[in-house]
């Protein structure tokens, strides 16, 4: 996650889409009620600041992974064990990449990759694994579905053909022009970003409205008085 699996056409959207989860995808919270904030305000993409989250059904070794202290620019290498592009340019996107420190289970422990520059709006992005090891430093066994997937060999299974096909057509050739080994991949999907009228149309919309009220109604504003700060993060308080 995230994931295109929940991109659903939309007209009325600004993209033609919007992110719907499929009932098993839907977080619940501790009284059993949904907790997906899509019921209630419906995007047309994803964050353009996501944390990106996978499961690959195994212990994963955190070493395998380019740490907050690694240099970033080994993730722009088509070796790199966790790889962020760019599927229209194929620019690699920079990158560190943890585990989930709460996962009670090493099974279920999430890979969570993290971009430290903003994505763009309306741009459609490949995640791929590759080469991860477990604790005793045995390659990942890549979930059954993609190996498949990736093996072609989905024969006329009803849900993985079709997705075996759009891998074939959209997110096979950009690894492969990454330079990408394709029989290493442990993982891969692609998600879109949101476009800005979504994500920014409501505050742009409260800010016009907070505008409105104070030319119709300004404030009154009386200074008391005002402190400077030799100390802390504050340089001037000032009191009114």
């Amino acid at each position: 996650f995230p994931s295109n699996v929940f991109l659903v056409d939309d007209s009325s959207m600004p993209s033609g889409k919007r992110v719907e989860l499929t009932p098993v995808a839907k977080p619940i919270n501790s009284h059993g009620s949904s907790a997906d904030v899509n019921e209630w305000m419906s995007v047309d993409g994803f964050s353009m600041t996501p944390p990106i989250v996978a499961i690959l059904g195994s212990e994963v070794r955190e070493t395998e992974l380019p740490g907050i202290f690694d240099d970033p620019e080994m993730t722009l290498r088509a070796v790199s064990p966790t790889l962020l592009i760019e599927a229209n340019t194929g620019t690699l996107v920079p990158h560190f990449a943890d585990l989930d420190p709460r996962a009670t289970d090493r099974l279920e422990q999430a890979i969570i990759v993290r971009p430290i520059v903003g994505l763009k709006p309306e741009t459609r992005y490949i995640v791929a694994m590759q080469g991860l090891r477990d604790e005793t430093g045995t390659v990942v066994a890549a979930p059954e579905g993609l190996r498949r997937i990736r093996d072609s060999g989905v024969g006329h299974d009803p849900v993985l053909k079709p997705l075996s096909e759009r891998y074939e057509r959209e997110i096979f050739p950009v690894l492969d022009e990454a330079g990408v080994v394709r029989d290493g991949l442990q993982l891969a999907w692609d998600f879109t970003t949101a476009s800005r009228a979504s994500v920014t149309d409501d505050i742009l919309r409260a800010r016009a409205l907070v505008l409105e009220a104070l030319e119709s109604s300004p404030p009154t504003v009386e200074i008391l008085g005002y402190q400077d700060e030799d100390e802390g993060q504050a340089w001037r308080t000032i009191s009114g």
